[in-house]
This record gives structure tokens, sequence and C-alpha cells, in this order.
């Protein structure tokens, strides 16, 4: 809370030390962020550059991008397929999400996803939409635009998001 990088510290007390296995640097909104595998991990993540400290190059040669959950079938990493599926640089899986939404947000929409998208269904006040996108950021997407979007499927974001609107209103109970 005082604005400052800190070390983080393992349950010893002790400074925490991350083996991770780059393969691409890139910019979103602003900041720049690592993408690659933690070694202990079988999916992807992202580091934000700025919040990285005491960095060491390893000898070892990193893990092969076919190791990696979700990227078995890829020879080269598509950061271009990332960064639209990854819209808040959240690490893990990408899911085909289908939601309703308002046809005013459509702008929005088109923007966020960096026309990843398919319409279907439109009618004068909604349409469906459907994308390819990080199942964690998406929930937080759906969360920042409720008043205009309904989650369709998959049934367990549609949870998700249910149960974090239950928990929101919460707070202001």
């Amino acid at each position: 809370m005082d604005k400052r990088l800190h070390i983080n510290l393992g349950p010893d007390n002790k400074e925490r030390k991350y083996v991770f296995n780059p393969f691409q640097l890139v910019m979103n909104r602003g900041h720049y962020y690592l993408v690659g595998n933690h070694e202990n991990y079988d999916d992807m993540s992202t580091l934000r550059v700025d919040r990285i400290a005491h960095i060491t190059v390893l000898s070892e040669r990193r893990k092969p991008l076919r190791e990696i959950k979700g990227y078995q079938q890829q020879r080269t990493f598509n950061v271009s397929q990332y960064v639209k599926e990854h819209i808040y640089m959240f690490g893990g899986e990408s899911v085909t999400v289908s939601f309703k939404a308002k046809r005013s947000i459509v702008n929005q929409i088109l923007d966020w996803f960096d026309g990843n998208v398919e319409f279907s269904d439109v009618t004068p006040d909604d349409v469906v939409c459907r994308v390819r996108v990080n199942h964690h950021a998406f929930k937080y997407w759906a969360l920042q635009y409720m008043q205009s979007v309904k989650v369709l499927s998959p049934a367990s974001l549609v949870t998700e998001v249910k149960e974090a609107i239950k928990e929101g209103l919460q707070q202001y109970s």
C-alpha cells in the first residue's frame, strides 16, 4: 500500500525465486508484460515488467511451446492472437464465450476484442456476440459491462459472473 515494489517472501520469510520461460514481450494498455510460462505450471501467464526485480538469466533452455497447455499444436507463439484473447493480460486458458449485448455498446465490443468477435441474432435492441477470450479476463469484462451484457455460455462462466454479482451486492447491503 506504500506504492513501492516489495520482494515476494515465501512461508520461510525468504525471497521467493521463480523460473519463468519467456516467449514474448507485449505492450497492453500502457504497460509492458512478459508472456511466458512459470516452470511449475502448465499454462501461459503474464508478468508486468515494471513489477519484476532481481532478474537472473539462466543457462537452461526454456520449456518448449508445445509443452504448454493450449499450445501443443503450435510451432510459434502468435502474440497477436494472445493479446486479442487476453484483454486484461491475465494468464490461463482461452475459451469461446457467447453473450448478449445491447447494440449501443457494439463499438466498445469491437474495441475491446480488436474486431475478434462474431455477431448474430441481431434485433433493434440487442445482439448475440461470440468471442474467443481468456476466461478470467472475460469475467471481469462482463462485470464491468453488466448493465449491458448477459453471459450466455460457457455455463461455468455464467455461474462465476452470477456469484460475483451476488458478492458485489452484499458489499452494498
